[in-house]
């Protein structure tokens, strides 16, 4: 970015890039073109319109404004299931280029494995007309964020649940998971019972049917997602994955259980980090969270962990049954993860 401030006709960034073919438009007095995000991220379009106005108002704030005014940023969510590749799926990938007699060679180094589902919803918010994009089966709809959320708390949601109690109870794949009946039933009850009533989707979209569609999709043996993978980066993924929807949990009056046990069982995971082989910590904030965790076997301890700031904002430190909640489900997760699955007994009751 410093690069592109200081040479704008020569940028190396993707935002600077889109920058100076907006500065083409804008000088040449041209309707500017539509900027579509194609990546997962939450707030896709409205986080490149911030990013493109900030490097555009570095050289010329009237071209920021010009862009401000003009240039729409339709937001997006995409959805389907992506597992890390492996030595493996470079070997199935060329051993399928090499039966199907591939005219281009079989020699792939990078090949993506995914699952049959997708799904992509876009924002209607165009500057010059667009393709037919539902033709191709993309949802159009006015505002993104409803489903930006139920993937966000259903999908992510439900696959930290998995992710964190399927390592600690040693299970390597999400599939495997899905072989342990108890542990399905506790991730259907987090879907309905606690991702379900933080979202406000519209009327044509049943919940029950895409809670039931996505154990389906988690049961798939085939992709090999790796539990290890997906709890990954813990800190960055939680905030938005679970402790957003229980803040609206909390303001309805209710304890998100299911969700404090997830929670629980993400701080277990890094204590095993440092009493165990094979529970290694992939976090940008691991040398801060992993000490927290590792003091976090009573009330204190909680609440401390629960005070660093990635956490704060949601004010969890304060919110004493969620905090008693951990403390019981730590002990339980110490003792006996896969039999704490079983016992089912984390109620989702009201607490105000």
């Amino acid at each position: 970015i410093q690069h592109d401030i200081a040479n704008p006709e020569l940028p190396k960034t993707a935002i600077g890039i889109l920058v100076a073919a907006l500065r083409f438009c804008y000088q040449q007095n041209q309707a500017p073109f539509t900027v579509l995000s194609c990546d997962n991220m939450p707030h896709n379009g409205a986080s490149t319109r911030a990013a493109v106005m900030q490097l555009a108002a570095q050289t010329d704030a009237r071209f920021a404004e010009w862009i401000g005014e003009q240039v729409r940023f339709p937001s997006t969510m995409v959805d389907r299931i992506v597992p890390a590749v492996t030595d493996n799926t470079i070997v199935e990938v060329n051993d399928l280029l090499v039966r199907a007699k591939a005219p281009w060679g079989c020699d792939d180094r990078a090949p993506i494995a995914c699952e049959g589902f997708s799904q992509w919803v876009i924002e209607d918010n165009f500057a010059k007309g667009r393709p037919d994009f539902a033709e191709a089966g993309a949802e159009m709809v006015s505002d993104v964020a409803p489903w930006e959320e139920m993937k966000l708390r259903m999908l992510n949601g439900s696959h930290s649940i998995i992710a964190y109690l399927g390592c600690l109870a040693g299970y390597d794949t999400v599939a495997e998971c899905m072989n342990n009946t108890a542990l399905v039933a506790l991730i259907r009850r987090y879907m309905l019972e606690e991702a379900a009533p933080t979202l406000a989707m519209p009327a044509t979209v049943n919940i029950e049917d895409y809670a039931n569609a996505l154990l389906a999709r988690f049961s798939n043996v085939s992709l090999q997602h790796k539990t290890r993978q997906i709890a990954m980066d813990g800190s960055q993924k939680i905030p938005q994955r679970w402790l957003q929807g229980v803040a609206i949990r909390r303001r309805q009056g209710a304890l998100a259980a299911v969700t404090a046990l997830g929670f629980a069982a993400w701080i277990v995971y890094l204590q095993r980090s440092v009493q165990a082989p094979g529970y290694s910590v992939d976090d940008p904030l691991a040398a801060t969270i992993v000490p927290l965790a590792c003091s976090a076997n009573d009330s204190a301890g909680v609440i401390a962990f629960l005070q660093q700031p990635v956490l704060t904002q949601f004010e969890l430190s304060e919110y004493r049954p969620w905090v008693d909640a951990l403390v019981q489900a730590i002990a339980l997760l110490q003792r006996d993860v896969k039999a704490t699955i079983a016992a089912q007994t984390f109620n989702e009751s009201a607490h105000e």
